[in-house]
């Protein structure tokens, strides 16, 4: 009788193993990413103020930069607060 011989069982097919530290290191990688873009993303993050601050945030920079005259700011300002 013939003893055969298939090597190492886990050689051939699907090797559980190694397909979880394929998902480790993918899930490293994308931890990686997130915390990468977190850093250094520029978004404004005013979205917690309700949009009438944001849009009174706005205004005062409009007007500290002198794009606007008193005048206009006070009107828009008034219109803000209806």
């Amino acid at each position: 009788m013939m003893n055969y011989y298939y090597g190492y069982p886990m050689s051939y097919g699907f090797n559980f193993f190694g397909f979880i530290s394929i998902l480790w290191f993918i899930l490293i990688v994308w931890l990686f990413v997130a915390i990468l873009r977190r850093l250094f993303s520029h978004h404004d993050h005013h979205s917690v103020f309700e949009p009438k601050d944001r849009a009174l945030d706005i205004l005062r920079r409009r007007y500290a930069k002198g794009k606007i005259t008193k005048k206009e700011f006070d009107q828009m300002k008034k219109d803000l607060a209806e």
